[in-house]
């Protein structure tokens, strides 16, 4: 995980996460020295010389210099990824509360969660070691390179190559001092770029290894399995997070897919919105999102605002209804903004939508009526959440229900899941010599048209195989 801060690190590379904890990150940043670099060591630390030099023969291109490895005790590590509540200001507990209200009033958490809690768990629990691409050096949890570990050191090490060839904070240092700013989609997309291209060297790490290896390792994956999943995370933001890794993924299979492209003409053009990653065609097509108005918060002022993207509409939506429905609106997704703002005592979340066309707007409309009324409310219809449709914008307003509230379903990981299954399935059209147009249309219609198990089946019924081979007929 390429990490920017120990701090809450992981909101800025999650859409929905950015619109609603960005006011955390801030202020427990606050006062912080993020320009420290550390000293440039003259040589890489015995326990990852091995795997630094495979990272550079399996990425094809060579570190500049060797970066410091903190091997630190797990209480140490727990120590430098969790916030203690006790330094936050009375200001900064304030803003937590905003954004807490944010996410209870998109139905992604209940009214008893923890969101600071939430995240230390995930930063700790969540993580084995990162890489902080400021003080550009590697943090371990551990002392002892043990198989699993190796495994992770090889991803962050992929993480410091990546910022000495391509410099990870390159593309927001230019917006920066052009006197722009990124936005959550930007900063979604380029992650997903850097996390599915440090797991494709992470990949190809492990099948060098031999089976008893990898069977020690999967015994230490159960073992971090079982301590992530004590902790209080909800599903939505498990998706999230996970979601720039498994999409990331898949984006880049389809590159490799594709001749002419590459990892690292990605990495000189880089996507630029949630879209982009969610569906990789759309960045060969250069699809770039319609320009949406903010919503009008009526005079009330705006504490938060911006870009909310694909992949976080699809999370929230599916929280509430059906994970196909919500993937497919999201596919349709063409641009939006959204605003954050007290009305009341109670934070308000309002979102301005649009489809890329007639047909795709009126899904999205049809969605957001469908999310309304899953509400947790009187009579199935909830009075905290509203939404409406004039020309080619579809509104979605919704407000804090209270500390009563209850969280969603569960189906954003469903849907996540269905996302990152289309790209893959496109990447191996491609493979097997379909055109852009034709994997496109097949991996569509292939996750459309198969359930969950028979999309999961290693091996596939004849049933199953005669369903897909006619999908594959209709998209020539």
């Amino acid at each position: 995980m390429a990490r920017r801060s120990s701090v809450l690190q992981w909101v800025t590379a999650v859409g929905v996460v950015v619109v609603l904890t960005v006011g955390i990150t801030a202020a427990i940043s606050r006062g912080a020295d993020n320009d420290v670099v550390a000293d440039v060591p003259a040589q890489w630390d015995p326990r990852v010389l091995e795997l630094a030099n495979f990272v550079q023969r399996e990425r094809g291109a060579l570190f500049d210099h060797p970066v410091p490895v903190d091997f630190l005790t797990p209480e140490t590590y727990s120590e430098q990824t969790r916030t203690d509540e006790g330094a936050l200001t009375e200001e900064d507990r304030a803003e937590i509360e905003q954004f807490e209200g944010a996410m209870r009033a998109l139905g992604i958490v209940s009214g008893d969660t923890d969101l600071l809690e939430a995240t230390n768990d995930l930063t700790d629990s969540g993580t084995l070691a990162f890489y902080d691409s400021f003080e550009e050096r590697v943090v371990v949890r551990g002392t002892e390179v043990t198989p699993g570990l190796a495994v992770t050191l090889v991803h962050e090490l992929t993480h410091v190559l990546q910022d000495q060839v391509f410099s990870l904070d390159r593309y927001r240092e230019e917006f920066e001092s052009e006197g722009g700013q990124v936005t959550s989609g930007e900063s979604y997309a380029f992650d997903s770029l850097v996390e599915g291209d440090a797991d494709r060297i992470e990949a190809i790490y492990l099948e060098s290894l031999d089976q008893a290896t990898r069977d020690a390792i999967d015994a230490e994956n159960e073992v971090g399995l079982e301590a992530f999943e004590d902790a209080a995370i909800p599903d939505a933001l498990t998706a999230l997070f996970g979601s720039i890794y498994g999409l990331g993924d898949a984006f880049v299979a389809v590159l490799e897919s594709i001749k002419g492209e590459s990892v690292d003409g990605a990495f000189a053009d880089p996507p630029v919105t949630e879209e982009q990653v969610f569906d990789p065609f759309t960045y060969l097509d250069e699809d770039a999102p319609a320009a949406v108005d903010p919503p009008d918060t009526d005079g009330d002022e705006v504490f938060d605002q911006g870009d909310f993207g694909a992949v976080s509409l699809m999370v929230v939506l599916a929280e509430r209804i059906d994970p196909r429905q919500a993937l497919a609106a999201a596919t349709g997704w063409g641009g939006d903004a959204y605003a954050l703002f007290p009305r009341d005592g109670r934070t308000c979340f309002r979102l301005n939508v649009t489809g890329d066309t007639d047909q795709d707007t009126a899904e999205l409309a049809d969605a957001a009526v469908d999310w309304v009324a899953a509400f947790p409310g009187s009579g199935g219809r909830s009075p905290s959440a509203r939404t409406s449709r004039a020309g080619d914008i579809v509104f979605l307003e919704s407000c804090d229900p209270g500390s009563s509230s209850v969280g969603g379903t569960g189906g954003s990981t469903t849907a996540v899941e269905l996302a990152v299954t289309r790209s893959y399935v496109a990447a191996g059209a491609l493979e097997e010599g379909a055109d852009n147009e034709q994997a496109r249309c097949f991996a569509s219609a292939l996750v459309d048209g198969l359930t969950q198990e028979e999309l999961a089946s290693e091996d596939p019924s004849p049933a199953v195989e005669r369903k897909a081979a006619a999908i594959a007929a209709r998209c020539r």
